[in-house]
Order: structure tokens, then C-alpha cells, then sequence
């Protein structure tokens, strides 16, 4: 912790009445989109490899640590001491088996025996859900809940042939909509949660898997980009030679097989919903345009 005290004096410093008025002037909410972006920069460092990058984008996540700490101190709430001695007693009870006599053999018994103790400190929380952020990403959050239900007993009974059946129904829904209003985005919203709920069975972080898709369709787009003959033909279509390679995420590695299926999914879902889109549009346009009453007020026609 000696490196630690120095730097505590400095944050107290900075929010001194003689220190930076831009520091002074922050506040919990103020500085929570911040400690986001650093995250993702640390993320960032992480995907990349980047050992430099990394260093420094784990001490910018250090500085909120410290920032938060000395605003709770100003409070009197508790300081940065205090923060480090509960995550030390905590990583000493939830390790019963390295600082205790317990005998966990396997990573999954270590962490079921972590969310039992976790269940035991918390004692507070009514559902199996209560702890989740819901500031959480939206596939993150949707994976955290799905996790948080299976281990309450709430699952597929026969996941390999429940799911896709669930998906294919879900599918089915989102196409009766017919690509338009509240009915669509709740029925897209289905399709998205089981999707995640595939992913989590075939122990594949959807977060994830999705941001790697969308990277390789990043790439293929740069791609084509650079083959171009110029900046404005980019308005032009994709080259007609190879269209699916153009609308998919890229070249997929050997043997993944269940991320062809989600790239697939995915560019067969994005093609189904603007289909949906340009039907409904081409249909709003006829009706608008062909459908008057003989006094030439247009009739209101829903489709």
C-alpha cells in the first residue's frame, strides 16, 4: 500500500481549495461517463495485445478508484483505506478453499461456492435477478439475467433442441408483424434474447461474439472501400461478383462452426427486416397514392 499513500495525497490535493478547479468541480454523476470510456479503452488494450497501452489505461481506471474514494472521503463516507481493506477481506472469504480448509477441486465448484457465499453476504436480495445493472449493455445485461435465472432452476430442460425451435417461433412472430410499429421491435427484442440465450448454452459470450462480427464487417467494408475507383462510387452498389461476401462479417476461421451459424443469422436477420421495410414502404406509397374517395379525400387503410 505504499505506492498507494502518495497518490491518495496528491487526489486529496487536487480537490484542496488550492488545487485544480476542473477536479474540485467533479462529482459522482459527473465523472460516471468518464469511468465508462476508460473502460473501454482498457478493453481496448486488452483486445489489441498492447502491454504499454495496458499499464496506463488500468491506472486511468486506478485514478477513478481514487477520485470516487476522495469524494466519499470529503463526505465522510469512507475513503480509499477502507475500500481496499473490504475487497482484501472479501477475497479472503470467498476463497475458502486457498485460506480455509474447504476442498473445491474444479473452477466450477470455485464458483458456485463464490455465488453461495455471495448469496449468504447479500441477504437482502428477494430474487434470483436483484444485482444485475441495468446500465449494462444490452446483450450483456440480457446474458447476466439469463445466468442469474439458470442457476435459480429457471432453464431449458433440453437446451440443443428447445432453443433453435424457440428461435425459429420467435422468427416466425417477428415476420407477422410485418416490419413495423411497437409489435416489431417487441417481437425483435425476442428474437435478439434468444439469440443470446443460444450463445450462453454454447458457452459463447454474445457481447463478445458480436463485437467481433461486427469488427470482421468493419474490415470487409474497409475493404471494399480501398477497391473502389473513388470516394463517390462508394454510393454505387457493392461489386456483383461476390454480394454475400460484401454483406457478411468477413472471413470466418476454420472449425468455428457456431459463429458461421450467427454470422449467417445475423445477415439473414438484417436482409429479413429491410425486405420487411421496403415491402411496407412500396405498400404505404401504392395505397397513398392510388386509394381516394370519389370526393378526392385519400381513405385511411391500414396494412
Amino acid at each position: 500500500m505504499r505506492e498507494a499513500k502518495p497518490l491518495t495525497r496528491i487526489m486529496a490535493r487536487l480537490r484542496g481549495p488550492r488545487g485544480c478547479p476542473w477536479d474540485r468541480q467533479q462529482t459522482h454523476r459527473s465523472l460516471r461517463p468518464m469511468i465508462l470510456e476508460e473502460v473501454y479503452e482498457l478493453l481496448e488494450a486488452i483486445d489489441q495485445g498492447d502491454d504499454h497501452a495496458l499499464k496506463e489505461e488500468l491506472g486511468d481506471v486506478l485514478l477513478h478508484v481514487l477520485f470516487h474514494a476522495q469524494l466519499a472521503r470529503e463526505r465522510r463516507a469512507f475513503d480509499f483505506q477502507a475500500v481496499a481493506r473490504e475487497l482484501a477481506d472479501k477475497l479472503v472469504r470467498r476463497h475458502p478453499h486457498v485460506f480455509g480448509r474447504e476442498k473445491l477441486r474444479n473452477p466450477s465448484q470455485v464458483l458456485r461456492r463464490w455465488h453461495q457465499l455471495k448469496q449468504q453476504e447479500k441477504p437482502s436480495r428477494q430474487s434470483c435477478l436483484d444485482g444485475v445493472p441495468r446500465s449494462l449493455p444490452a446483450l450483456l445485461y440480457a446474458q447476466n439475467l439469463q445466468r442469474r435465472a439458470a442457476r435459480a432452476g429457471f432453464d431449458w430442460p433440453d437446451p440443443p433442441k428447445g432453443i433453435p425451435a424457440k428461435l425459429r417461433e420467435e422468427l416466425r412472430e417477428l415476420a407477422w408483424t410485418r416490419a413495423a410499429g411497437p409489435a416489431f421491435a417487441r417481437e425483435l427484442g425476442d428474437v435478439l434474447f434468444t439469440v443470446v440465450n443460444l450463445a450462453r448454452h454454447r458457452r459463447v459470450d454474445a457481447e463478445t461474439a458480436l463485437r467481433d462480427a461486427s469488427r470482421r464487417f468493419q474490415a470487409r467494408v474497409r475493404r471494399v472501400e480501398v477497391s473502389r475507383d473513388s470516394p463517390s462510387a462508394w454510393a454505387k452498389p457493392p461489386p456483383t461478383s461476390a454480394p454475400n461476401n460484401w454483406i457478411s462479417c468477413g472471413e470466418k476461421p476454420n472449425g468455428h462452426s457456431f459463429y458461421l451459424f450467427l454470422d449467417k443469422f445475423f445477415s439473414q436477420l438484417v436482409l429479413l427486416v429491410f425486405g420487411f421495410a421496403l415491402a411496407r414502404t412500396r405498400l404505404a406509397f401504392k395505397y397513398r397514392h392510388s386509394s381516394k374517395s370519389p370526393s378526392g379525400q385519400k381513405e385511411e387503410i391500414t396494412c
